[in-house]
């Protein structure tokens, strides 16, 4: 990856294989989503 633009390609592999090929201090910011659990144990504690 080195010298590459990485913008707008999507890698199909493992996140730790293709997280170790990125130079240091590349990332800036990541953002996740919370576990898909999360939205049935909120549905699961709602009052009806």
């Amino acid at each position: 990856m080195s010298g590459v633009s990485v913008v707008d390609i999507i890698y199909n592999n493992d996140c730790m294989t293709g997280m170790r090929k990125l130079p240091d201090d590349c990332i800036d910011l990541i953002v996740t989503d919370p576990p898909y659990i999360m939205e049935t144990i909120r549905q699961s504690n709602r009052l009806t």
